[in-house]
C-alpha cells in the first residue's frame, strides 16, 4: 500500500525517459516504478492519487562540492589575501 501514487508522469532514469508511467511513494520515499499497464492494480492499494499528466519526474540534484571546512576558519588570518591565507594559515 502506498501513501501517494503520481500517474501518467513521464519519469526520467539512466536510461532515458519512462513515458507515461506512475510513481509510488511511501513515507516520502519512491518505492516503486510502476508501468502505464500495471497502474490500476496500484490505484487499488494507493491512499491518494496525484494526475502527473505532462509533467517530469526526475531526480534532485545535490551540491557535494562544498566549502563548510572554510567556514570554521572564517576569521583565522583574515588580513591575508585569499592566496596567502589558504598556503600560510589554512593548508598547512
Amino acid at each position: 500500500m502506498s501513501d501517494l501514487l503520481i500517474t501518467n508522469v513521464d519519469v526520467l532514469t539512466n536510461e532515458g525517459v519512462l513515458k507515461n508511467h506512475a510513481i509510488e511513494i511511501e513515507n516520502g520515499f519512491i518505492t516503486s516504478i510502476v508501468k502505464d499497464s500495471e497502474v490500476e492494480k496500484a490505484k487499488e492499494s494507493a491512499k491518494d492519487v496525484l494526475d502527473g499528466n505532462g509533467q517530469l519526474a526526475a531526480p534532485g540534484l545535490i551540491n557535494t562540492h562544498t566549502h563548510i571546512a572554510m567556514g570554521l576558519f572564517r576569521n583565522y588570518a583574515d588580513d591575508l589575501e585569499l592566496m596567502d591565507w589558504l598556503e600560510t594559515a589554512i593548508w598547512p
